[in-house]
């Protein structure tokens, strides 16, 4: 009984309850790092088993099907805009003058860039 004592007037309560919380915090961590690793190489296992192929025709040419209706639709409306061009003849649009400024060619870097430098070329 005085040992019993002793060990516990020797340790302080509250180390004992910061280990204990630090080795679950640890546990914990390798518990989530654990899941995150099998989480991820199970998707990668997904998309590289080729699942593609388990996909039926029928539901492919569903989907096909579907995106095809839609290209449609949006080319029906495409074709079924009207566009002015009346403006073209407007003396305000011919009065509008091109600002812009023509940029010079200039040669950028080296021919071979891979080249070496002529200060390195060494001659025999």
């Amino acid at each position: 009984m005085v040992r019993t004592t002793l060990l516990s007037s020797s340790i302080p309560t509250g180390s004992i309850n910061k280990h204990m919380n630090n080795t679950q915090s640890h546990s914990n961590k390798t518990w989530i790092g654990l899941v995150i690793i099998v989480v991820v190489a199970g998707i990668a296992y997904f998309y590289m088993s080729g699942s593609s192929a388990n996909v039926s025709n029928s539901t492919l040419s569903s989907s096909n099907a579907a995106v095809g209706a839609q290209v449609l639709g949006l080319l029906g409306q495409i074709q079924s805009l009207k566009i002015e061009t009346g403006f073209f003849a407007d003396a305000t649009f011919k009065t509008l003058r091109d600002f812009s400024v023509p940029i010079p060619a200039v040669n950028v870097g080296r021919p071979n860039p891979f080249a070496p430098l002529s200060s390195d070329v060494v001659t025999k």
